[in-house]
């Protein structure tokens, strides 16, 4: 059965009843106990409680009894601009061309894996452009100072 995680909100497969490991956050959580009905009276299965790996057991949160909905992000929480993907943008723009190059795919690479808890995509796809432009116009310009200065 398809289970959502209460950390991240990623698909996971699952049992009724049984754990499951995230395989976006690794975060570990029991699968709720499916509804049935019990002589005609709907029965919940009782509340769950999430671990994550570096949360203690006192530190669990309740999970729904009740499938959670797919949703990019958890609800609640606001998406937040990656911190790399605006520093791509900025280093490129001031003609540092390899830290706007390597900011810019480090933050891609982490806005890809955040399920959608990051954005700014465009702003580091923005950024290594930029950079990649800025890159070879100085390599272009380096190159035609030394065949300048050979003649």
């Amino acid at each position: 059965m398809k289970v959502f995680c209460p950390n991240c909100g990623s698909e996971n497969e699952g049992h009724s009843g049984g754990r499951v490991v995230c395989r976006a956050c690794t975060a570990t959580f029991e699968v709720p106990a499916e509804r049935f009905a019990d002589s005609g009276r709907v029965v919940d299965a009782p509340a769950v409680h999430v671990a994550t790996p570096s949360a203690s057991p006192s530190a669990q949160a309740p999970m729904y009894s009740a499938p959670i909905a797919s949703v990019p992000q958890m609800q609640g929480q606001a998406a937040t601009t990656n911190v790399l993907a605006i520093v791509s943008l900025v280093t490129s723009l001031l003609c540092c061309s390899p830290a706007g190059l390597i900011t810019g795919f480090i933050g891609l690479q982490q806005i890809n894996q955040s399920n959608g808890t990051q954005k700014g995509k465009e702003l580091a796809i923005i950024g290594i452009v930029i950079g990649a432009l800025g890159l070879c116009s100085s390599t272009l310009y380096i190159i035609g100072a030394v065949v300048g200065a050979a003649r």
